[in-house]
């Protein structure tokens, strides 16, 4: 539509309601009047060619300051007739401008065409897997693609900005660089988080029941009570408070997997750690009865009397009686070490009453060889368990071995028949990131020979206990037959030996 500026007929009517009106306010109508045009002066030069929609907005305005002007009740001053002149000029340059060509329009047909391209390329990017988000060239050519995009609609919005189908292919194009962005973003955060997984499952992996140490058990061999405490103390001390503080650090993380984060933070902080707790008690329980079970042995052999009958019988010459004290007493002087180990290993102060119950046990012993000395008229070879010509060349062969330098006997006999034994053994290799726990299960046969042999001028029983591994730590010896054990028991008359 055109516009027109206010009819001569519709300038008159406001000039006849204008006189009317009460004579002081003229003057006031005419500086508002003179306040209202200077604007829309301004207004006009913001105005864009064929813009119909401003145009009519000045126009209302134009109405209202002429109103204003016809209802001066002086029409014959100079800043009237000059007001007048611009509002006439104002109204006639409006209406030109308004009217006025746009310069060039939106093409349908190519805003069409690029709606279809930014639809295609928004559902080609929605099918994407995440995991093609890592995929540097890709993402590189959707990045291209887009600038395309906003390359073909740059010519269009320079046309008309405002139009609402060009804002909706802006929007749609800034949503489609958003999108890849996000993708990328989304994918970095996947990974991170996986990533944080797997290093979570490799700490708990190092406390799954196999990778710790087992519960102490007999025989309390001191190296193996050694080793065995110093694991406990490396989980405990250090390993333990490690591996949660970098849990701890992992939690941190904005990508972190949580549910993973408490559930290692519970299996290491409470579970394992009550469960090695509870295993150290329980060893320490283990040590204590021994030390008793070793004090009571001592105890016992201290109280043999020679010049009794009945002790002769009964414990020192009866069937295995001798043998039996001398093993307890030799299995007591172990338990003290391996508690003293055991100790050490832990980090704490020697205990006195462990070298007082050594120095008893030493003392049983030598009462026992007396005591045994005072009934030597009737020590005898022990009888032999077994005849096995297999065992015996295997024992003979393994006591003639240069690295025993056991110079001969007179007679060997097996006193204890063979037998199967296992146990397990923790050992612990620290490093500078990890520490590394190696658990061997030992698997090995064991039997024990008496030997009679000649020490200076005096015979002696020798106990000898012989042992083949069949799995063991690097360490020991496997496949064949070795010397464990060995120690010197009492006299006994040469006449005696063959007996």
């Amino acid at each position: 539509m055109n516009f027109r500026p206010c009819s001569a007929a519709a300038f008159a009517l406001c000039s006849a309601v204008a006189l009317m009106a009460q004579e002081p306010a003229v003057e006031l109508v005419v500086k508002d009047a003179e306040k209202e045009i200077v604007a829309l002066e301004a207004a006009l030069e913001k105005l864009r060619p064929g813009d119909r929609s401003g145009g009519q907005q000045l126009v209302r305005r134009l109405d209202l300051v002429g109103r204003k002007l016809g209802s001066a009740r002086d029409r014959s001053t100079a800043l009237w007739k000059d007001l007048a002149a611009r509002h006439a000029a104002l109204g006639k340059a409006v209406v030109e401008k308004a009217n006025a060509s746009s310069g060039p329009t939106l093409d349908a047909a190519a805003l069409q065409q690029l709606d279809t391209e930014v639809s295609r390329a928004g559902s080609e990017l929605r099918a994407l897997a995440l995991e093609r988000f890592g995929e540097a060239a890709l993402i590189e050519s959707w990045r291209q693609r887009t600038s395309e995009l906003r390359a073909k609609l740059a010519p269009l919005a320079a046309i008309d900005a405002s139009d609402r189908r060009v804002r909706a292919l802006t929007s749609a194009i800034d949503s489609l660089e958003q999108s890849v962005t996000r993708g990328v973003a989304t994918l970095a955060a996947s990974q991170r988080t996986r990533a944080l997984d797997a290093q979570l499952q490799e700490i708990v992996e190092g406390y799954r029941a196999e990778a710790l140490p087992r519960a102490l058990a007999t025989p309390l061999e001191p190296s193996a009570v050694e080793a065995w405490a110093r694991a406990m103390r490396e989980l405990l001390e250090q390993r333990v408070p490690r591996d949660l503080a970098e849990i701890e650090g992992i939690g941190k993380d904005e990508q972190a997997p949580r549910q993973r984060v408490e559930s290692a933070r519970h299996w290491i902080g409470s579970a394992t750690r009550r469960e090695l707790e509870q295993r150290l008690q329980m060893a320490q329980a283990l040590l204590d009865g021994s030390l008793q079970g070793a004090t009571r042995d001592a105890e016992f052999v201290l109280a043999i009397d020679a010049s009794k009958p009945h002790d002769v019988a009964n414990k020192l010459l009866g069937e295995g009686r001798l043998e039996e004290n001398q093993a307890r007493l030799v299995e007591g002087a172990q338990i003290v070490a391996a508690v003293k180990a055991f100790d050490a290993a832990l980090g704490r102060a020697a205990r006195s009453e462990l070298d007082e119950l050594a120095a008893k046990i030493a003392r049983a012993e030598e009462h026992l060889r007396q005591s045994a000395l005072a009934a030597l008229s009737s020590v005898r070879m022990p009888a032999a368990r077994s005849e096995d010509p297999a065992l015996l060349e295997a024992a003979a062969t393994t006591l003639k071995h240069k690295d025993y330098g056991i110079p001969g006997w007179e007679r060997l006999v097996i006193n204890a028949a063979p037998q199967r034994k296992e146990r397990w053994e923790t050992s612990v290799s620290p490093g500078v990131v990890t520490t590394r726990l190696t658990t061997v299960h030992f698997v090995w046969d064991e039997f024990q020979v008496t030997t009679a042999e000649k020490v200076g001028e005096e015979h002696y029983l020798f106990y000898n206990r012989l042992k083949f591994f069949h799995s063991a730590g690097s360490t020991t010896p496997t496949g064949r037959w070795i010397l464990s054990e060995r120690f010197r028991s009492t006299r006994i008359l040469p006449e005696h030996i063959q007996r």
